[in-house]
């Protein structure tokens, strides 16, 4: 009897201890889950905080460039002006602009060059058409308002951005009706 009953004891305890190992075995793969989850958000987070900071200065400048738009409107109708007084302003409000748009390239957002460019859909938006026997069709001939773009790195990639589309005048052909009846005033005068 007493060999029987070290033996259920042993029996016992082997049982006992594989159900610790296989306890210790679900604790062990939880924790390491948990790790892994926590890893994870880590890095969702680090995501989240590295395109939120740029997205807001963007969102900052976009809300800054009226007053661009009106320092530069403010420039050309000084310097339409011809008043020889005005002069130091102009000039003090052309070294504002630059100061102003230098601020904005450090933080990677820059003016689009569109004048004489072809218009893009995606870079522009056409405010009106103008015929033009000088430029060929699609070509921006005046811009309204200035377009930006904002340059981005994320994992060592430059992504580009529309901050603002250039609103722009668009060259068009000239109608042979529109030329025809150009030639026909012409021969019409005196």
């Amino acid at each position: 009897m007493i060999g029987i009953s070290k033996r259920k004891a042993r029996l016992a305890k082997e049982k006992e201890l594989a159900e610790a190992q296989e306890t210790i075995a679900e604790i062990r793969e939880k924790h390491q889950r948990a790790l892994a989850e926590s890893e994870n958000l880590r890095k969702r987070f680090e995501k989240a905080i590295a395109q939120a900071e740029p997205r807001g200065m963007a969102r900052l400048a976009l809300s800054l460039l009226p007053v661009l738009d009106a320092l530069a409107r403010a420039i050309q109708s000084a310097a339409a002006s011809k008043n020889a007084e005005i002069l130091p302003f102009i000039e003090g409000a052309k070294t504002t602009e630059r100061q102003f748009l230098a601020a904005l390239a450090l933080h990677g957002i820059k003016r689009m060059d569109s004048k004489g460019a072809l218009f893009d859909p995606h870079r522009h938006e056409a405010l009106f058409e103008t015929p033009s026997s000088d430029a060929p069709p699609g070509t921006i001939l005046e811009i309204v308002e200035e377009g930006f773009f904002w340059e981005s790195s994320s994992e060592g990639e430059t992504e580009i951005h529309l901050l603002r589309p250039a609103r722009v005048g668009v060259a068009k052909a000239e109608s042979q009706t529109s030329s025809q009846e150009a030639a026909s005033s012409r021969e019409e005068k005196p």
